[in-house]
């Protein structure tokens, strides 16, 4: 006979496998045990998520050839007492209470007996997502047992009653077993060299609380290294997340995507300038050349912003980029002043949080680098990311400026940032910072602005360069500083 594909062999194996899933389910611990209630309870988690693991990376639902079992009988064999084993031992009830500190609680009946934990009304922990999709496979699979009596006298008991750990020290030689027949049957299918991964971390990951991998962390530390290892990287995922999320903000784009689209025509000249154009002056060639800066600079209401946003959203932008990367990973992160609008779109602090939260959000690996006060924050208050303090500009200055010189030193960074000339505060600040950020070599810049003195006389107060005077039309004129470039000869106005 065959179940959904199933041989009979498989069928029986399945059901096994899943009368032990459910008797891991009847455990919890008692809640007089205090703190370490909790912990029992992550231990039995732990071994229910390798147990889940194993089932999964043999394909042992599957109706295929993944499924590792399907063409060697005598590993199944095998396979096969080991789950009786396990189904035994979580199953006899006079070993249970002797040899491994559990109480039998009717959960049927009502009762003033509060031993029992939260985690009997719902499962919560490591295997929680992995259980999930096991019974949904398992579902589908649609099987059909034959011994109907046993079957339903099992279903029956597992939902009844309850065994509650009531002695730690005997519970643990509990998990010593488990963790021996988890042991026992990895080795009997070995973990090949192709399919080798890991597992844990893509359990743990979905685990959105500090305190339960904290507990997991904890519970595994002496018996578990590598899922302890798992779970520590895990929290080091989620703190990263809490982090880079704080530093965003519900307004900070909204001034590039409410900027008119340009009229293709009139902006095209920018990344495709004609034959008699300056070519110092070309932004097409400082692209895909040397780092600096280039100033884009008009009068108010000549096309500055919608310049910007098209040559932002323009493919051909980063291609050009691309190519100066020369094969380095390339960030791109953007800012776009108003003036008129909240104060996190025209402060030193919307734009550092925006910068840095383009950037961490692109490779989060260096956040705990980059801003290590927050991360602590994060690590020892648990606090959420609607939780965390944003962090100060001095703070988020220097993570900006370690991000460039040496966390990201080996990556190029390209800045584009519009309309500096809106920023609330002093124009000299906001130079002063645009001049630091195209000091670093693998950093380009690409601002906008008003021709403010303030901005003439920071931009160019290390360079013999001058302003190219350009047609009204075209943001009355361009500007560049230069970094590998050949010096100027002659006068241009």
């Amino acid at each position: 006979m065959e179940v959904a594909g199933l041989t009979v062999g498989a069928v029986a194996l399945v059901s096994l496998f899943k009368d032990c899933v459910d008797l891991f389910s009847m455990i919890t611990a008692a809640r007089d045990l205090g703190k370490v209630a909790a912990i029992l309870d992550t231990k039995l988690d732990v071994e229910r998520m390798l147990f889940l693991q194993w089932s999964e990376r043999i394909g042992l639902l599957k109706q295929d050839s993944t499924n590792t079992l399907s063409c060697d009988e005598d590993t199944r064999q095998i396979v096969s007492r080991v789950l009786e084993s396990v189904k035994d031992l979580l199953s006899e009830s006079q070993a249970l209470q002797r040899d491994y500190g559990l109480k039998k609680v009717d959960v049927t009946k009502p009762t003033t007996d509060h031993t029992l934990t939260e985690s009997t009304t719902g499962y919560k922990g490591a295997s929680s997502h992995r259980f999930a999709r096991f019974l949904k496979k398992f579902e589908a699979l649609k099987i059909q047992t034959t011994d109907t009596d046993r079957h339903s006298k099992f279903k029956r008991t597992t939902k009844q009653f309850r065994w509650v750990i009531v002695d730690k020290d005997k519970f643990n030689y509990l998990i010593d077993h488990l963790s021996y027949f988890n042991t026992s049957l990895n080795n009997l299918v070995p973990i090949s060299v192709k399919s080798e991964e890991t597992p844990c971390e893509n359990d743990l990951i979905h685990i959105k609380d500090l305190a339960e991998l904290d507990l997991v962390i904890q519970a595994t530390a002496n018996t578990r290294p590598s899922v302890s290892k798992a779970a520590t990287t895990a929290k080091s995922a989620l703190i990263q997340s809490r982090v880079v999320r704080s530093l965003w903000f519900r307004s900070y784009d909204d001034r590039r995507i409410n900027i008119k689209d340009p009229h293709f025509k009139t902006v095209q000249w920018a990344l495709d300038p004609p034959s008699d154009y300056l070519q110092w002056d070309d932004l097409k060639t400082w692209l895909q050349s040397a780092s600096g800066l280039y100033w884009v600079s008009g009068k108010a209401g000549s096309g500055k912003s919608t310049l910007m946003k098209y040559l932002h959203q323009h493919d051909q932008t980063h291609t050009l980029i691309r190519t100066w990367a020369n094969g380095s990973e390339l960030i791109f992160a953007s800012f776009f002043f108003y003036a008129l609008g909240r104060p996190e779109q025209k402060s030193q602090s919307g734009l550092l949080r925006s910068l840095l939260y383009q950037i961490l959000e692109h490779d989060p690996s260096v956040t705990e680098s980059a801003l290590p006060h927050m991360w602590r924050e994060a690590y020892y208050s648990q606090k959420s990311s609607l939780d965390l303090k944003v962090p100060s500009v001095a703070e988020m200055t220097a993570a900006l400026r370690d991000i460039c010189s040496g966390l990201h030193a080996d990556k190029q960074i390209f800045f584009l940032i519009d309309g500096i000339d809106e920023y609330e505060g002093k124009d000299l600040d906001v130079a002063r910072f645009i001049n630091e950020l195209e000091s670093f070599p693998n950093v380009k810049i690409l601002v906008s602005s008003r021709p403010h003195p303030a901005f003439f006389h920071c931009i160019f107060s290390k360079s013999n360069d001058e302003p190219s005077r350009l047609d009204e039309t075209r943001c009355c004129y361009l500007c560049r500083r230069y970094r590998g470039f050949p010096p100027l000869h002659g006068d241009i106005i």
